[in-house]
């Protein structure tokens, strides 16, 4: 199942702050960087493309999502599973159509507890029908505030980047990604394995939520 719409730019720029980084590398000696103001400011310009690279990985965003909609892909049968779509948190669901057409609120019901629509008996189609994004539901979904272990995870690509570049490593051959996010970095060098460290500690955070079968715009 596919959903088309499940990524909005949110209310916030980020997942993490400024200060989450820092408490990271306080394990660290950044003073080379000139002062926290210059520290803070690369952290700054960091924040962007890793909350992007998060989205990537993860396949959906952790923002909250108003009154949005989103087609997805028609089941053939009479429940779609909007979890499997990567509508989650679920929240307030308030329209459907199937291939054009509005169905009246009484002809399906959802199920918060298991985010899933279901069609009631005696209604005007007897299942989603299968095709291709014909799907269109109006809803409120996602998260009010990013998870907490997202925002780490996000504050640990950035420390990593960080770390890269205090060592000198930025430059080295051997080489991480998340999503579409890249720290260069050396095994031999003076953090090499502290980088590695952060980078799989995201990515098996982020993962976790890949598990939901969610699903990739």
């Amino acid at each position: 199942m596919v959903a088309e719409g499940a990524f909005a730019t949110g209310a916030l720029d980020s997942y993490c702050t400024v200060q989450d980084v820092l408490a990271l590398l306080s394990a660290y000696d950044v003073s080379d960087w000139g002062g926290q103001a210059a520290l803070s400011d690369r952290i700054s310009q960091l924040l962007d493309p890793t909350r992007r690279a998060v989205d990537t990985a993860a396949g959906r965003d952790f923002f909250y999502h108003e009154a949005d909609e989103i087609a997805l892909d028609g089941s053939g049968t009479r429940v779609l599973c909007l979890t499997e779509a990567g509508v989650y948190p679920p929240a307030d669901l308030t329209g459907v159509t199937i291939n054009g057409t509005a169905l009246a609120a009484n002809q399906w019901r959802y199920y918060p507890s298991a985010n899933s629509l279901k069609l009631i008996p005696g209604a005007s189609v007897q299942s989603f029908v299968a095709g291709v994004q014909n799907i269109v539901i109006a809803l409120d979904w996602g998260y009010e505030l990013p998870p907490g272990d997202i925002a780490i995870a996000q504050a640990k690509l950035v420390a990593a980047q960080l770390i890269s570049e205090l060592s000198a490593e930025a430059q080295a051959v051997q080489a991480l990604s998340i999503g579409d996010y890249t720290v260069r970095y050396n095994m031999e060098g003076r953090y090499g394995g502290e980088i590695v460290r952060l980078l799989s500690s995201a990515r098996e955070t982020i993962h976790k939520y890949r598990a939901m079968q969610m699903a990739s715009v």
